[in-house]
């Protein structure tokens, strides 16, 4: 359900204009991602996750970077 409110919120939002909020949602849904995908790579190595929670690491820390890489671009605008 977490992810489906993020990617409703992203949807909605993915023509708004260069702002200091669209900033600020892009560097906060960063934050969020690394951190799920920090989260589950500790429950992966205290065992208490399987191997199948390293699919959603590498998507959490991929959508991460690309939120991350988006929100570096237009900073510097």
């Amino acid at each position: 359900m977490l992810f489906l409110g993020i990617s409703v919120f992203s949807w909605f939002g993915r023509n708004a204009e260069h702002s200091e909020s669209r900033q600020a949602i892009c560097l906060s849904l960063s934050v969020s991602m690394f951190a799920l995908a920090f989260l589950g790579s500790v429950e992966y190595l205290r065992g208490f996750a399987g191997i199948g929670i390293l699919l959603a690491v590498i998507t959490e820390a991929s959508i991460a970077l690309l939120y991350y890489k988006i929100w570096l671009s237009c900073n510097n605008v």
